[in-house]
């Protein structure tokens, strides 16, 4: 009889412990560039927008992701910054909004949205870029939750995402699933039914 406990219990444990390591996401992502004081938020091809502005264009190209586990680290997506010249986008004069389209563990959609702004120059002394996209930084659907990686080093450091001229600059995000309650409850009853288990044997 308490070789079955152990066993039940053990299952229940092993139970709880595999479906919380076992999450993944499925998504797609979109997204759009607002704007009343540049050519935005044309259509480059089937999963890139672009907005162009002084000479440069600025394109954004979305991607996917499927049966990704929980604690990865995902691509939401690809800046590319190119073109010739001088231009200064002020706030709040370009927007832009990146979707996340989740398909599991549940449907549901959400968006990190923010300002792009900074200068951007090309010439015989050098090509720099300060052109930087500031969204918010969390977000959820159901019980994933998404947080986009800001740049660590330099002026951007826990700002936002920094955009090279010439160059692509990928969007990535850490993604975590949060278990259920009822997995929580699963794995309390299979801890405490092996904590009684080995008290029985230990009074025996």
């Amino acid at each position: 009889m308490s070789s079955m406990r152990t066993w039940i219990a053990g299952a229940t444990l092993l139970v709880a412990v595999t479906g919380t390591a076992d999450a993944q996401v499925s998504y797609t992502t979109t997204g759009r560039f607002v704007s009343t004081a540049a050519s935005c938020n044309q259509l480059v091809a089937n999963n890139s927008v672009a907005c162009a502005f002084g000479g440069f264009t600025l394109t954004y190209t979305g991607t996917a992701g499927a049966n990704i586990g929980s604690g990865s680290v995902i691509s939401l997506g690809t800046f590319a910054l190119s073109g010739t010249g001088n231009a200064t986008l002020p706030p709040p004069s370009v927007a832009f909004e990146l979707f996340i389209n989740q398909t599991m563990p549940s449907a549901g959609s959400a968006s990190f949205s923010g300002m792009v702004a900074g200068t951007v120059t090309t010439g015989p002394g050098g090509n720099m870029s300060t052109l930087m996209w500031t969204p918010n930084r969390t977000r959820s659907i159901g019980l994933a939750n998404y947080t986009v990686i800001f740049d660590a080093i330099g002026p951007a450091a826990d700002v936002g995402i920094a955009i090279p001229i010439n160059n692509d600059r990928g969007i990535n995000a850490l993604v975590n699933v949060v278990p259920e309650p009822s997995t929580y409850l699963l794995m309390g009853t299979g801890l405490l039914a092996l904590a009684m288990t080995a008290r029985r044997r230990k009074v025996s």
